[in-house]
């Protein structure tokens, strides 16, 4: 997970700036993993996310600042 949010070039604080899905204009809550991409309650329905492994996104932002803490 804090591998893909890395290669990404994603930080926390920008996990929490994109407040919105912009196809379903609904509340981002979950980090997929799989993806690496933020995405509302909605989209974990959907064919394209219902097997992927999904973790709040406060989760993927407090994991990522330990991992990049410990990296320095």
């Amino acid at each position: 997970m804090v591998e893909n949010i890395q290669q990404l070039g994603i930080k926390p604080e920008d996990l929490k700036k994109q407040t919105v899905c912009r196809e379903h204009e609904d509340k981002l809550k979950l980090f997929c993993e799989d993806d690496g991409e933020v995405i509302c309650l909605l989209c974990d329905k959907t064919q394209e996310h219902g097997s992927h492994t999904l973790v709040p996104i406060e989760d993927a932002a407090q994991e990522y600042k330990v991992i990049t803490t410990l990296s320095f």
